[in-house]
């Protein structure tokens, strides 16, 4: 069976093929276009039309590369963006309309739980058979609109957080100028790092985990 999915992120949009069976996972596409779908969200609270646009065309194309692939089954999520914007329903629609692609907005806890089964899967490749790397571990997911902090223990989760702590909703919210002034870098440490104090600190002890993932495309540049 061929599948598809599609990430709808505040930033990036993403698209995974793979050929599955019981035993395997093929890989057959993997691609990203940055469209910046949140773009002014946190000031207006909706997707800006030249936003939605942007994401509309990528989207097409990437129905162009499903279709070519002879998809079985395609998935496709929307995250932190459209879980904020007031004029969710409306990008939803154009998608279906336009890519014949449905959209299911997620909630953070979902998408912590869905990273941290991809982390798992790339990190278990060419490692120890029946070893689980992420037996006690902290996975960090940094994306446009917010960022999600995933603690296991045992293999299981034992906590997660979705925080508002994304690379584009920072940056909107608090950086002016390029290069950013001391006191907008000021104002933008004090907001995470209240973000991170109200966190319950008995969840994450990184000195009692033996590893730490770290996701997205933020983390990894």
């Amino acid at each position: 069976m061929i599948l598809a999915g599609i990430d709808i992120g505040t930033n990036t949009i993403r698209l995974l093929v793979t050929k599955t069976s019981d035993t395997s996972h093929q890989e057959l596409y993997s691609g990203r276009t940055i469209t910046r779908l949140g773009q002014g969200l946190d000031r207006t609270g909706a997707l800006a039309p030249d936003a939605q646009e942007r994401t509309l065309k990528a989207l097409e194309e990437f129905a162009a590369i499903i279709t070519n692939h002879s998809v079985d089954r395609t998935a496709a999520v929307g995250t932190s963006a459209l879980r904020n914007a007031a004029n969710a329903a409306e990008f939803i629609t154009g998608a279906e309309q336009r890519a014949g692609i449905g959209i299911t907005i997620i909630g953070g806890e979902e998408e912590a739980r869905l990273t941290l089964t991809g982390v798992r899967r790339a990190l278990s490749r060419g490692g120890n058979a029946g070893a689980d790397p992420l037996a006690s571990a902290l996975v960090i997911d940094i994306g446009g609109g917010s960022t999600e902090l995933i603690v296991t223990r045992q293999g299981g989760i034992a906590s997660m957080e979705s925080l508002p702590l994304g690379a584009v909703y920072l940056t909107e919210r608090f950086v002016h100028h390029d290069p950013p002034s001391r006191d907008e870098l000021d104002n933008l440490r004090k907001a995470v790092t209240r973000e991170l104090d109200a966190l319950h600190a008995k969840h994450i002890r990184p000195a009692s985990l033996t590893t730490c993932a770290g996701t997205a495309g933020t983390i990894t540049t």
